[in-house]
């Protein structure tokens, strides 16, 4: 699977603007695909490629790496995030403050991120005292390479250092804090506060 966004720096977001899965193919029948969708993209560049961590692994015939197999085919990339409870907020947070969105060329991964579930891990959590965020496995390649981009290239403000607030002591302090937090970021969103970090103008795959 393969998504390719543009940085909207006009109004601070990525939008999705080309997808691509097929499963049962050759890492060069891979690459000649992206090439086509790439020329369809022009003139703008791709500036930043982020895969799933899984591209180190190697392969069973010529027992290369994915990634070195795909860097001879042109195409270099960076490791995405592996942890679901990273990648997974990010994207979330990502398209609630509008910074992610995605065209009507990309179906596919609407409905994959429409779909999104997490796994219920409460008999995990009974049975062996153990818990952990994961989301349900199925048709989510999409899903996932929307998760990688939002986890490498949305970043908060950077704020100089604050002195930390009290703790809440009563019911009503918990409700003032919650109210205090959600009217701040949403003047945040409001004045453009929250805003994307991007290596250069371009695409991002």
């Amino acid at each position: 699977a393969g998504l390719w966004a543009e940085v909207d720096r006009a109004r601070g977001r990525i939008v999705a603007v080309a997808e691509y899965q097929e499963p049962g193919r050759s890492a060069p029948e891979h690459a000649a695909a992206w090439r086509r969708i790439e020329k369809g993209l022009e003139p703008t560049r791709v500036v930043r490629r982020v895969a799933d961590p899984s591209i180190t692994k190697r392969d069973q015939g010529t027992s290369m790496e994915l990634s070195d197999i795909y860097q001879r085919l042109g195409f270099n990339f960076a490791r995405g995030p592996v942890r679901d409870d990273v990648r997974s907020p990010a994207l979330a947070n990502a398209i609630a403050a509008g910074q992610f969105m995605c065209t009507e060329a990309c179906p596919r991964l609407y409905e994959q991120i429409l779909n999104a579930r997490w796994e219920d891990q409460l008999a995990r959590l009974r049975d062996l005292g153990d818990f952990k965020e994961k989301m349900k496995k199925g048709n989510d390649h999409l899903h996932d390479t929307a998760q990688y981009l939002a986890s490498m290239h949305v970043a908060p403000v950077r704020q100089g250092p604050a002195a930390l607030p009290a703790p809440p002591k009563t019911d009503e302090d918990v409700e003032e804090a919650w109210h205090k937090a959600r009217r701040e970021r949403l003047r945040g969103q409001a004045t453009g506060a929250s805003r994307l970090w991007v290596p250069g103008d371009g695409v991002i795959v």
